[in-house]
């Protein structure tokens, strides 16, 4: 028995999440070292604690006195709980029926994701100002995916090739691209190096006319270094070109 409880501890204790163990009335008896370490209390001041205490006042309704088996969530779900000294932070948890000798428990396993949180705002924030750049930038840009099919096109493009997005947000780039960009708008050309630079090209409008474009283009890959798309943007040199003849 010795050495079962000092195995459970050392896996208790060992985990990188905090683990709050209730009473059905929802009263802490145990708790492990990471989640004195979370909130901020020490294991006898979290054992005078109930799981109201964990969350901010606004919260502490949603809380039932008697917690019902059927209410206890198995799926992971996000919430905000507040630590001893007041500050609050957002935590993913999940929730376990147990029995721990004859008596019925609830095990909580609660994750700090106050840096997954911070992540995603700033990737929102990244993915909201090149989204604003891609629409204000005087350069036409398109992406395609790796078969070549067009998956954004910003209004600069659209102007050029007298299009609307409904006319070319899923169809491949040879809708407008002619000679010598046609193999899958030239990105996927193997004789072609990358990126592709300064390269002079034709572009089709959907009035038929025939414009010349100077292109930049290049591949895009994923955190793992594998292609997963391209990027173009070009300029309508078409009455530059002309001028010089």
């Amino acid at each position: 028995m010795q050495k079962s409880e000092i195995l459970y501890r050392s896996i208790f204790n060992g985990v990188n999440d905090a683990i709050i163990i209730y009473t059905m009335s929802t009263q802490v008896v145990d708790v492990n070292e990471r989640a004195c370490e979370m909130f901020g209390w020490t294991r006898s001041e979290f054992l005078t604690k109930t799981a109201r205490d964990l969350v901010p006042p606004e919260y502490q309704a949603l809380i039932p006195d008697v917690q019902i088996e059927a209410n206890i969530m198995s799926e992971a779900v996000e919430a905000i709980d507040i630590r001893a000294n007041g500050e609050r932070f957002p935590v993913s948890f999940t929730e376990r029926l147990v029995t721990i000798g004859t008596q019925k428990r609830i095990l909580v396993v609660v994750r700090d994701i106050t840096e997954q949180k911070e992540n995603e705002s700033a990737l929102i924030e990244a993915k909201e100002q090149a989204e604003r750049l891609y629409r204000l930038v005087p350069s036409a840009i398109f992406t395609v995916d790796t078969d070549g099919i067009v998956t954004s096109i910003n209004r600069t493009a659209l102007e050029i090739l007298g299009m609307q997005q409904d006319e070319i947000i899923g169809k491949p780039c040879t809708t407008f691209a002619l000679s010598p960009c046609l193999e899958k708008c030239g990105l996927y050309t193997n004789d072609i190096s990358k990126p592709i630079t300064n390269k002079e090209c034709t572009v089709r409008t959907k009035q038929g006319e025939i414009r010349t474009i100077i292109k930049n283009a290049d591949l895009i890959h994923d955190a793992d270094g594998k292609i997963i798309g391209g990027i173009e943007s070009f300029e309508d040199i078409t009455e530059r070109k002309q001028a010089r003849i």
